[in-house]
């Protein structure tokens, strides 16, 4: 039977994370493509304790309905961990503005749900977090881009995009600033400080324009070669900008819990989407995650995480300098769980003779122009590749495999990887 489908339904389309990821789970494919966390580092017996002690401590509150803000204690820590991560006083971040979703991914989808309409202009990096790309094209939005350096978003340029929106009188539509400053997927590239605090005095400089900006820091506690920098959000003040983190890449993806703090403007609009939504999200996943910082074992299993991805990162550069050295260019993250590749004059499309010729010798990557909003304007010799879900022997083997394909496709042979 064919329904009438909502034009939000027709705009969906389904994401090419999900074919990579399908891929990577057959035979004897190394996928250095799915952005998971590593799945050894999962703190199976931290949480296996946790539960004795919950179920002792905490009854049956575990398995009730919560509220659609979240578990007060768990919200209490979070801002307590946010305002000590900034420097800040614990009373700057005042309860109410925080607020438990299901993953960050969720209060994105809120967030634009309630701030665009069809035809408004949302701004974001170039390259940017994928996944947030589909929402946005399901949302109607126009989606315009701002290039990024090795300090992050470039400023300067975000000044003259919205000096000429403002010139050509859509200052009104402009609705959301997108900015994923630490560790970015896909590039690692963070946003410096000195590029924080000119973006913060940036937006306050246009009276015209009353955007959001959201600051997606789901990769901030992953660092590994750098110091913290001070949030957009303590910059500003928390007037404009909500701040968003998620317990899935430090803690555990499946427990799918994530955190923001809210403009005081979007508190009550958020809180009645969401209970739309449902109601609250899952109170036992928050109830464990509390557990785990109450047993001071959160932070210990962060540090171990950093450590962990330090040397993996380290491991795929070394094999990307043996392999592709003169041949590619990266830059080295500080944090997070990817590497953003060039390979020069060599298209890396789904469709292009490398993705193909990678399918075959079993190893696969994300195609670096999905990060892109302007498809076919955007570079198209960009790939993103992951360390986080893969091991050290697949590390050496994945890129050994990806140098393999790039020399078969540059030279014309059709020779295939051989188990």
């Amino acid at each position: 039977m064919e329904f009438a489908i909502s034009r939000r339904g027709r705009l969906a389309q389904p994401q090419p994370i999900s074919y990579l990821m399908a891929q990577g789970v057959s035979g004897d494919c190394i996928s250095l493509a799915a952005g998971l966390v590593d799945a050894g580092s999962l703190p199976t017996e931290g949480v296996a304790g946790c539960m004795s002690s919950f179920f002792a401590g905490r009854g049956r509150a575990g398995l009730q309905y919560g509220t659609t803000e979240g578990l007060v204690s768990l919200r209490e820590k979070v801002r307590k961990r946010l305002s000590h991560a900034d420097g800040l006083d614990v009373d700057s971040i005042p309860l109410e503005r925080v607020m438990l979703s299901t993953g960050s991914q969720q209060m994105l989808y809120i967030l634009t749900e309630i701030m665009v309409d069809p035809g408004d202009i949302v701004i974001t990096a170039a390259p940017t977090y994928f996944v947030y790309l589909g929402t946005l094209e399901t949302a109607g939005a126009q989606v315009l881009s701002v290039p990024i350096d090795e300090q992050g978003l470039r400023v300067e340029e975000l000044a003259k995009l919205l000096g000429r929106i403002e010139h050509e009188g859509r200052a009104a539509k402009v609705k959301i600033i997108y900015t994923a400053d630490y560790f970015q997927n896909p590039s690692g590239m963070s946003l410096s400080l000195d590029r924080r605090q000119e973006l913060a005095a940036l937006l306050g400089s246009f009276e015209s324009m009353r955007p959001l900006i959201i600051e997606d820091a789901a990769y901030r506690e992953l660092r590994f070669e750098s110091d913290d920098t001070r949030s957009l959000w303590s910059i500003d003040g928390g007037r404009r900008v909500a701040y968003l983190g998620t317990f899935s890449k430090p803690f555990s993806p499946g427990l799918r819990t994530g955190f923001s703090v809210l403009p005081e403007g979007l508190i009550d609009p958020v809180r009645v989407v969401k209970g739309n939504h449902d109601f609250g999200s899952a109170g036992f996943n928050q109830h464990v995650i509390d557990c785990f910082i109450d047993e001071g074992l959160y932070d210990v299993h962060v540090e171990k995480l950093r450590a962990l991805y330090a040397e993996k990162c380290g491991l795929m550069c070394k094999s990307l300098t043996q392999h592709l050295e003169g041949r590619a260019e990266w830059v080295r993250p500080k944090g997070g769980l990817y590497v953003w590749v060039r390979i020069p004059g060599l298209d890396t499309g789904m469709d292009s003779p490398l993705f193909k010729r990678c399918v075959a010798n079993g190893v696969l990557y994300v195609p670096g122009i999905f990060a892109y909003s302007d498809r076919p304007s955007a570079p198209k010799d960009m790939m993103r590749l992951s360390f986080g879900p893969v091991s050290s022997e697949e590390i050496v083997e994945g890129v050994g495999r990806l140098a393999m394909s790039i020399e078969q496709v540059s030279s014309g042979c059709s020779g295939g990887f051989r188990p």
